[in-house]
């Protein structure tokens, strides 16, 4: 049944990069349900479309450097790698942080870097997530990044991840000098999860598209030749969501 909802997208692929706990730790009929309203909306145009222009608006407002297009001129300028890195982190920042539904294509493939702006031309791929589960994700990266212990672990445990927090530190990790690897995102994260399975602990099931938005954007960032500062681009977006609601 999960298999057949996504075979048929692109990101049929990308689930391969969840690790095989995951699948364990969210209750089968609210993860089928999560899956249905991404294929649903992956096959929506006017839903993707109506995404893209929400997402367009907030990111003016927020005078993040991209612009949303329906098609790539195929040139490349050349950009500072560190620049690179720094701007994806806060585009990720600002649709968790944020409101509105985000898109979940941050592959490099998506982006060009054209007269000083990033042209994204993401594939509808998109998640809605609830306010509880998007209150809770602030609060567990606000704590984080904030040091406030207590925000920390509400979040956590909001999220199914209150038996896991040991294992949800050392996935964040050095927060200033960071160097990306999809195959560390996946092996930190399967141990999360399996410490969840431990627990018996159930996740929330908004973590299927956070996952893909995730992996797509560690699938990015390792190709930047330079470590990053994930606690400035951090500060740099929640100076302006730091009113969003929850």
């Amino acid at each position: 049944m999960f298999s057949s909802l996504v075979k048929n997208t692109q990101w049929g692929p990308m689930m391969s990069l969840l690790s095989p706990a995951f699948f364990d730790v969210i209750p089968a009929r609210m993860l089928i349900r999560e899956v249905r309203g991404l294929s649903a909306r992956y096959l929506s145009p006017a839903t993707f479309a109506s995404a893209c222009e929400e997402r367009s608006r907030l990111l003016e407002g927020a005078r993040l450097p991209f612009t949303i297009v329906t098609s790539l001129p195929g040139r490349r300028d050349v950009a500072d790698e560190a620049e690179r890195g720094s701007d994806l982190l806060a585009l990720y920042f600002h649709q968790v942080l944020g409101e509105g539904p985000a898109l979940l294509d941050l592959r490099r493939r998506a982006f060009e870097r054209v007269d000083g702006r990033w042209l994204w031309r993401p594939e509808p791929a998109l998640a809605d997530w609830d306010p509880n589960f998007r209150a809770a994700c602030r609060d567990l990266y606000r704590g984080f990044y904030l040091d406030d212990a207590v925000r920390f672990s509400a979040g956590a445990r909001a999220l199914g991840l209150g038996e896991a927090e040991a294992e949800l530190r050392a996935q964040f990790g050095d927060t200033r000098h960071v160097s990306f690897s999809l195959r560390d995102f996946q092996k930190r994260f399967h141990q999360v999860f399996e410490r969840c399975k431990a627990t018996s602990s159930k996740l929330n099931p908004g973590f299927l598209t956070l996952g893909l938005a995730l992996a797509t954007l560690y699938e990015h960032l390792e190709t930047v030749g330079a470590p990053l500062d994930v606690r400035a681009a951090f500060d740099r977006v929640h100076r302006g969501t730091s009113q969003a609601p929850g």
